[in-house]
């Protein structure tokens, strides 16, 4: 490639500044355009949306007052079924189960011997749960003996419950059994359930 020449001239010695078309009014326009951008935080932010002392505020409180109140007087009144529930379970348990020893006692003469264990088992645990309180998911032969001697009932009678309870599963499965042992389990849960009744 060819050679490349360049010439240089010589400044006349002022210094040249690149200027805009803008006047002062424009500049003053814009400048008027921008606004500053206050920093919001969670103080300043309840300041402005929430003043102290403004009606709102004194609003919110009654509210939340309110709701409090009514939460506590929920709760309590909550209680309150809770325990009347409990208490009318313990009083019907002892005709629920004369009314189930009753239908245990006709299938006892039928001679069903399967279907009267299934109700006299059943019979002893609905006593227990209502006599006692205890949910059915917490129902079992532990929890009945320890409320039973919580409440200071004899703690042969708390265990004769539980053999008993125990005897009606085993025999509800074994092979048919003598008359008189429907009998016997019969008449022992009457006298079981009526020792409790006459202990509290």
């Amino acid at each position: 490639t060819g050679d490349l020449h360049l010439e240089v001239m010589e400044s006349d010695g002022k210094r040249h500044y690149a200027t805009t078309n803008m006047n002062k009014q424009a500049v003053k326009y814009y400048g008027s355009d921008i606004r500053y951008l206050k920093k919001i935080t969670p103080n300043n932010l309840l300041k402005i949306s929430l003043p102290l002392f403004s009606p709102l505020y004194f609003i919110i409180i009654v509210i939340a007052i309110a709701i409090f109140i009514a939460f506590i007087f929920y709760y309590r009144k909550r209680i309150k079924l809770t325990a009347d529930i409990d208490r009318i379970r313990n009083k019907r348990a002892s005709g629920v189960a004369k009314k189930r020893l009753k239908r245990a006692e006709k299938m006892m003469k039928e001679g069903n011997e399967e279907a009267f264990f299934t109700e006299l088992i059943q019979t002893l645990w609905g006593y227990a749960a209502d006599k006692l309180t205890i949910n059915q998911t917490e129902l079992s032969k532990d929890n009945i003996q320890n409320k039973l001697l919580n409440q200071d009932i004899d703690p042969v009678i708390a265990e004769q419950f539980i053999e008993l309870i125990e005897t009606c599963e085993y025999t509800r499965f074994a092979p048919k059994t003598e008359e008189f042992r429907m009998e016997k389990s019969y008449s022992d849960a009457r006298s079981l359930i009526i020792a409790i009744e006459n202990a509290r």
